[in-house]
């Protein structure tokens, strides 16, 4: 089966295995080709990797898009007309500077990212020299026109043809900047003595965050919006320059100290007065002067504070509070007294170095989980075993266990959290309350007395908890045996026979069976909750079924299923057992104590005894992992694709192929006449079909295996002492029969094979 895993399913030719009419090969062949076709077509091309690498070559930096928006402004364009143009050697000078460009009429106008200079392309000299040129230009706000050739050589590339050039400032030249103590005008600062204080500062407002144990030894010079800070004197004054769209050009200015710029929160006024935009900290470094906010947030940003550096008093008003809270972006829980007492403590100099709090978050409120309280004991004992297995019902007390009106629960139903916030307004989730659900089922009524839930019992009889539902249900005891005295019973509730139920008659209940005695040959117990039998369950024509456990003294011949537990006090002979949980054997006494001989014993979960099969030759199954019905099905589905695989290769042989060959098919059928490209064109239909049919079924069995695989985790077959030959034991998909006797193992699958240890 060539290109199988690669191919999808054949679709079947209409009309079945019938006969195809002469001349209809072609539509066969075509459903068996686009079986091996269709698979073809998934294949995806490749990204155009040149593309890729082109685009990200073409990626602006931050700055570039800054001084884009500038030049969209001059131009009076949206940024999204432009273009961003890195010159080559054609631009002369301006070779390798950036530029951004719009299409004009014939060509394209292009301005250089600083706004000094602007080039027409691809336009010829004569062209930018005509008026209509000129009008261009101006109606793009450029001002500063200069129409200028060329450089040599520029004839035999795309012309850039110089159309404006601006004007660059003049630096100035300061002989002395001074830097102010804002609250002491007397006082002056040197370069030096603001730059040791400034990294102090940093010390404190550090990248790490900040750094509360060094607060009491630091210091800052506050201060107040508006407040000068330095003040440029002597020295020339720098030239302002022009753009090419006639925009100024403020000149930078360069002291003794190097350049001095303006940082966060700070402005240079025309007279050369650097003044505070904020209340903060006056800050030097890097060359840029700052005002440093006087906000610091805490870690969860649930805590904002006003940090006390300066022991000065020193203007600040309210106003000035809030906006520097409103530039941190605090708006939630500001705390308007806590404000005031700042600004009046800071202004008449109250104020010690330290945090003061001015806005606090709200943490969440997490929600309460239910509480569910179940006031009756709800452990009823089955009774006690007894050394061979059998079970001494003389301490179980099968009186009514709550009273009409009874309560026998209550139920707290959760609390809903309360979300909260930070400083910044940002919600904070709180948890909600698990809910732990209670039911009112059958018997039992639920009311509500002051936010609680109380379940209460309308009969009496015994409480039932399945899963999150409450039920009362009645309860039948019975003195003596289970014959012609009482006929079959069918109750809904549960039932205690203190005695056997005899051969031929039945016993049904909605809650658990307990028999004191014997479930003899020929007799029927059925129950939606556990069966308990005091001592064993005999016959081949006994049938004892439980949708909870099942458990025994000794079990031989019967048929016993459970959707729970099988629990055996003593041996299993020659019985067919199926639980949906284990089947576990314990020791008991006597010669067949704690085996399971003969029969099958089928246990999802896993099967534990102390003996499987005997020395003389009593065998058995052992079955783990899967459903019966899941074995039948497995083996079932294998058997029908083998099948099919079988025929396959007929039909292959038939054309003389080892593996299906499109080509080849085709070839002998054009190349047939008369009944042989009948009988061709209808081989090729069944090939098809059955290469459809072979598919459906490893599809099938390749699920069905790995449910099985799931189902198979964990589970084994244990044994305490000897598993004897002959003993079969399947776990899943995987089979043994024992060739030896094997003392103690555990059979379980370990990495796709069944072992023993």
């Amino acid at each position: 089966m060539a290109k199988k895993s690669q191919r999808k399913p054949v679709k079947a030719a209409p009309g079945g295995t019938g006969e195809a009419p002469e001349g209809g090969g072609d539509e066969v062949l075509q459903d068996v080709e686009r079986f091996l076709d269709e698979m073809e077509g998934l294949a995806s091309p490749l990204a155009d990797v040149d593309a890729v690498a082109g685009e990200l070559a073409g990626k602006e930096t931050e700055a570039e898009k800054l001084q884009a928006r500038w030049i969209a402004e001059g131009l009076g364009r949206p940024v999204a007309d432009l273009k961003r143009v890195v010159a080559g050697p054609e631009a002369g000078e301006d070779s390798g500077q950036v530029f951004y460009g719009v299409q004009v009429e014939g060509g394209e106008l292009l301005v250089r990212a600083d706004g000094l200079r602007t080039y027409l392309r691809n336009v010829s000299l004569e062209k930018a020299r005509e008026a209509q040129t000129a009008k261009v230009l101006a109606d793009l706000n450029l001002v500063s026109i200069a129409v200028e050739a060329p450089g040599k050589g520029h004839e035999l590339q795309a012309p850039w043809v110089r159309v404006a050039q601006g004007q660059s400032p003049a630096a100035g030249k300061a002989s002395q900047i001074e830097f102010y103590c804002p609250n002491q005008p007397e006082e002056r600062l040197s370069f030096q003595a603001l730059s040791l204080l400034s990294a102090e500062l940093h010390q404190l407002f550090g990248d790490r965050g900040f750094d509360q144990h060094s607060l009491p030894s630091l210091r800052g010079m506050a201060v107040a919006t508006g407040q000068v800070l330095a003040r440029v004197s002597g020295g020339q004054a720098g030239q302002a320059g022009q753009d090419v769209f006639g925009r100024s050009l403020a000149p930078p200015l360069e002291s003794p100290q190097g350049r001095v710029e303006t940082g966060w929160q700070v402005s240079l006024s025309e007279a050369g007065e650097y003044r505070a935009e904020r209340s903060g900290y006056l800050c030097l470094a890097d060359g840029r002067l700052s005002v440093l906010p006087p906000i610091w947030l805490d870690k969860d940003e649930m805590h904002a504070y006003w940090v006390l550096l300066d022991e000065h008093p020193h203007p600040l008003t309210v106003e000035m509070v809030h906006q520097c809270l409103s530039d941190a972006g605090v708006v939630a829980g500001i705390q308007e007294e806590s404000i005031v007492q700042l600004v009046f403590q800071v202004q008449s100099g109250q104020h010690q170095v330290g945090l003061c709090l001015l806005a606090q978050g709200r943490g969440p409120v997490n929600g309460q989980d239910a509480r569910v309280e179940i006031l009756v004991d709800l452990q009823r004992r089955a009774g006690t075993e007894k050394p061979d297995g059998s079970i001494d019902f003389r301490e179980v007390n099968f009186a009514p266990s709550v009273g009409v009106g009874q309560v026998i629960a209550r139920r707290r139903p959760p609390v809903v959290g309360t979300p909260g916030h930070d400083v910044r307004g940002n919600p904070l989730e709180a948890r909600e309350g698990k809910d732990q659900p209670l039911q009112a089922g059958s018997n039992v009524e639920v009311r509500l007395t002051e936010g609680v839930e109380v379940y209460a019992a309308t009969i009496e009889g015994v409480v039932k908890q399945i899963g999150d539902e409450l039920r009362v249900i009645r309860q039948l005891a019975l003195k003596g045996d289970i014959d012609f005295g009482t006929g079959n019973l069918d109750f809904r509730g549960e039932v205690y026979i203190d005695g056997s139920v005899v051969q031929g008659f039945s016993v049904k209940a909605t809650g658990t069976i307990t028999i004191t005695n014997t479930v003899e040959n020929g007799s029927t117990v059925l129950s939606a909750g556990d069966i308990v039998v005091g001592r064993g369950i005999l016959g081949r024509r006994t049938r004892v079924q439980a949708g909870g456990s099942v458990r025994a003294q000794f079990i031989q011949e019967a048929r016993v299923e459970a959707g729970g537990d099988i629990t055996v006090g003593n041996y299993v002979y020659h019985a067919l057992l199926r639980a949906e949980g284990k089947v576990v054997v314990h020791k008991g006494a006597g010669s067949r104590g704690g085996g399971i001989l003969g029969g099958e014993a089928w246990g999802r979960e896993g099967v534990e005894a102390f003996q499987l099969g005997s020395p003389n030759g009593v065998t058995g199954t052992i079955v783990v992992g899967l459903q019966p019905g899941q074995a039948q099905q497995l083996d079932r589905i294998k058997a029908s694709a083998g099948t099919c695989q079988e025929h396959i290769q007929k039909l292959l042989h038939r054309f003389n192929l080892s593996r299906i060959d499109l080509a080849q098919i085709r070839n002998m059928v054009a190349a047939a006449t008369g009944p042989h490209r009948k009988v061709l064109v209808h081989h090729a239909q069944q090939l098809g079909q059955l290469v459809q049919l072979y598919q459906k079924l490893q599809g099938e069995q390749a699920a069905l295996e790995d449910r099985i695989r799931t189902a198979v985790k964990g589970a084994a077959v244990k044994v305490h002492d000897l598993a004897f030959l002959g003993v079969t034991i399947r776990i899943g998909e995987y089979q043994r029969k024992l060739r030896e006797d094997v003392k103690s193992p555990r059979f379980h699958i370990h990495e796709g094979r069944l072992v023993e240890r």
